[in-house]
């Protein structure tokens, strides 16, 4: 079973980190990419956290209610909601209809809102307006603004180690292929060279 020194002592042999003298200048190039990505990917992790803070801090702002903000008002059919085929009751698609309703500063205001198929005038339906006193969506919940915030920082993260991890895959097959010339190179020399040339005679 593979334990966790035997994983670091590999990691430290593939990327060349064990100072052996022996090592051509292909590993050391490889070895000064994966530094070049690892730091640029450590360096991401700011602009990510500062995008997720950003991400958050509109969550918030979707989130306040209050006077002049954001409130839950009481809203009066003045005519009556359009009929929707024979779909009656909770699970009826929704229509508009004209109301009017009051906000927190005493301010009138009539509107279109969105209530179920056949709702007569004078029925009532609770709906958010803004500080306009016009009809907005309805708050946020803090889980959106936490998950939005989180899935912007990785969106980063993410997109960063994926170019890095491309570079250093277009980097190792570019050295390869010279670590492949100079063994090819390396062979030939060796068979020109023959069994027993350089031996003393």
């Amino acid at each position: 079973m593979l334990t966790v020194i035997d994983w670091m002592t590999r990691c430290v042999r593939r990327y060349r980190l064990d100072g052996n003298e022996l090592r051509r200048r292909s590993d050391r190039l490889e070895t000064a990419a994966l530094l070049v990505a690892l730091s640029v990917i450590a360096l991401s992790v700011w602009p990510a956290a500062a995008l997720g803070r950003l991400a958050y801090a509109d969550g918030l702002a979707a989130e306040r209610t209050g006077p002049g903000v954001r409130e839950l008002v009481t809203a009066t059919l003045v005519q009556d909601a359009p009929a929707s085929g024979a779909v009656m009751g909770e699970g009826a698609p929704k229509v508009t209809a004209m109301a009017r309703w009051r906000t927190s500063a005493g301010a009138q205001v009539t509107g279109e809102v969105s209530v179920l198929p056949g709702a007569g005038a004078g029925a009532v339906t609770r709906v958010w307006v803004g500080g306009d006193g016009r009809v907005t969506a309805a708050p946020k919940h803090r889980l959106e603004s936490v998950t939005r915030a989180v899935a912007a920082g990785a969106a980063v993260l993410a997109g960063v180690t994926g170019v890095m991890t491309l570079c250093l895959l277009s980097c190792r097959v570019v050295l390869d292929r010279g670590r492949y010339a100079e063994w090819e190179a390396a062979w030939i020399r060796e068979f020109e060279r023959g069994p027993h040339q350089g031996e003393p005679s």
